[in-house]
């Protein structure tokens, strides 16, 4: 399922500075497109410096892809991009990058959680809503 050329990609300075550190722009061109081309409804690309304190790593870099599309479990997209990386690239490309899908909220005014909390709305919501 092609995705128009008019999805904007953007590339901190500092993952980019990274990934020319580690030698893997090929890869990350390589990923971005497959995540073009594989994922529907991309409304934005994010290419960002990932720390990793946690895992006592260097920092790496994450390829956020946002789609249009609200969440569903029973959609199998980037289980797919998920197999596709893990067949292509070795271990050792991919214990510095990964691609992560995900839904953006379309459905109104993002509310701050501060304001959420302390205003809630007098129906089941989440913070999305206003």
């Amino acid at each position: 399922m092609p995705t128009p050329p008019t999805v904007p990609v953007t590339v901190t300075p500092e993952a980019a500075a990274r990934i020319t550190e580690l030698g893997f722009r090929g890869e990350v061109d390589r990923m971005i497109e497959h995540a073009l081309q594989n994922l529907p409804d991309l409304v934005r690309v994010e290419v960002v410096l990932a720390e990793r304190h946690a895992l006592g790593g260097e920092p790496g870099g994450t390829i956020d892809a946002y789609s249009r599309r609200p969440f569903d479990p029973a959609d199998r997209a980037s289980w797919d991009v998920s197999k596709w990386l893990v067949r292509e690239f070795p271990p050792e490309v991919l214990e510095h990058l990964r691609v992560e899908a995900s839904p953006t909220f379309s459905i109104g005014p993002v509310r701050r959680a501060s304001a959420w909390l302390s205003n809630p709305p007098s129906h089941p919501a989440t913070p999305y809503d206003d």
